[in-house]
């Protein structure tokens, strides 16, 4: 829906396909009589995210959705080895929460104080880091990267990172347990991610009036006024998630400007290299080919030129378009005669659009695959061996 969002401000026509009955995905909303139940998150965090994507759309996240910040942000309960479990009421206010724990343990409040502190110089390190791409080695080997770098102990775990902080065991549970939010246990993960208690403790946690999905509508709603449109109960064919290799042909079918479906032949990455595999799609009713693909494994030009011009090659091959999409490579578009058009530089943020006709019927490749080419091959090889014994022979 961001992207949505953002893809309908810059003046493009965008359809969002929602498999579920009420938009929102996982974060969607079950209503039971009166009662309405969020399926995803319980609470929202860093709500500027939110705002900066509202903003640049020409929006107000406040006009769309009400935010309430939580203090205290939540109640934890942490189990001890005798007695009641340890309470701590956690709040945005760094003394109040000091205070707090160090009743626990005197050392404690002064210690997250610090925690604080340096986390805060830690994100400020991360930020231009995190905010973007990396495609490879290269867009760290910078000075933003060097910073980051330093910044960071990848020799430690986050558990035993806050170690040097916090004496008491509680404590440190109650510093290290955000990492579960990522599915990530605090004694394996890095100590890069005590910026997600940090996260909490400065920008705060917050309750969307309504429940989570309530910002989800909010997105949709901004959707739909800049002329996008989301279709709910609307599934799309998605490639399995089993790992296990397909055995139908590489064909998608998708809806058109039109209004109607074309269908588009695949060819993944360096699948490009072989004629077949385009061949295939085409002949499985492949209207276009399409090349998703990404060369951050490479250093400098070299493949992906040479992935342009195997493009070029499926193009003339099967008389149809090529478009190759890369975030790490070049994007361009292909016509059926292997002209080259809008193609990026390697690795450039940018959206190219073509209206482009979808095409069908078959050529002489498509028509004959590449069977008579090898066969012609393993004559003349052959001949030549023919040609050699002959020559022995007469000797």
């Amino acid at each position: 829906l961001a992207s949505a969002m953002l893809l309908a401000a810059s003046g493009f026509k965008v359809t969002v396909y929602e498999a579920h009955d009420v938009v929102g995905g996982r974060t969607r909303r079950l209503e039971v009589g009166d009662y309405r139940f969020d399926c995803g998150p319980t609470f929202f965090m860093m709500p500027y995210v939110l705002e900066e994507i509202f903003a640049a759309t020409g929006r107000k996240l406040s006009d769309y959705a009400q935010l309430k910040r939580l203090d205290p942000m939540y109640r934890l309960l942490i189990g001890q080895p005798e007695g009641d479990p340890l309470v701590i009421d956690t709040t945005q206010d760094i003394a109040r929460m000091a205070r707090q724990l160090s009743a626990i343990e005197p050392n404690d409040g002064p210690a997250f104080e610090r925690f604080i502190r340096d986390n805060r110089r830690k994100l400020e390190a991360m930020t231009p880091v995190l905010r973007n791409p990396i495609r490879g080695l290269g867009d760290l080997m910078n000075a933003d990267g060097l910073r980051a770098g330093l910044s960071l102990r990848p020799w430690q775990s986050l558990y035993d990172h806050l170690k040097g902080y916090f004496r008491h065991e509680g404590v440190r549970l109650a510093m290290s347990f955000q990492s579960k939010y990522l599915g990530m246990s605090p004694f394996e993960c890095p100590e890069l991610f005590s910026i997600l208690p940090f996260i909490e403790y400065e920008y705060g946690i917050w309750h969307p009036i309504g429940g989570c999905n309530a910002l989800v509508r909010a997105m949709a709603d901004a959707v739909g006024e800049m002329g996008g449109e989301v279709r709910c109960g609307a599934p799309v064919d998605l490639v399995p998630r089993d790992a296990v290799a397909g055995t139908g042909p590489a064909v998608l079918t998708a809806p058109n400007v039109a209004g109607d479906d074309l269908r588009a032949a695949v060819v993944i990455s360096w699948e490009v290299f072989f004629g077949g595999r385009a061949r295939e799609g085409v002949k499985n009713g492949g209207e276009l080919i399409i090349n998703p693909t990404n060369g951050s494994s490479y250093t400098w030009t070299v493949l992906q030129t040479q992935q342009i011009a195997s493009s070029r090659l499926r193009a003339i091959e099967t008389g149809r378009w090529v478009v190759q999409v890369a975030p790490t490579g070049f994007s361009a578009f292909v016509s059926p005669s292997g002209h080259v058009y809008d193609r990026t530089a390697v690795s450039e943020r940018a959206v190219i659009d073509r209206e482009i006709p979808l095409r069908t019927g078959d050529t002489l490749y498509t028509s004959i695959g590449d069977g008579p080419w090898i066969a012609a091959v393993g004559v003349v090889f052959l001949l030549a061996v023919g040609r050699r014994f002959r020559v022995r022979s007469r000797r």
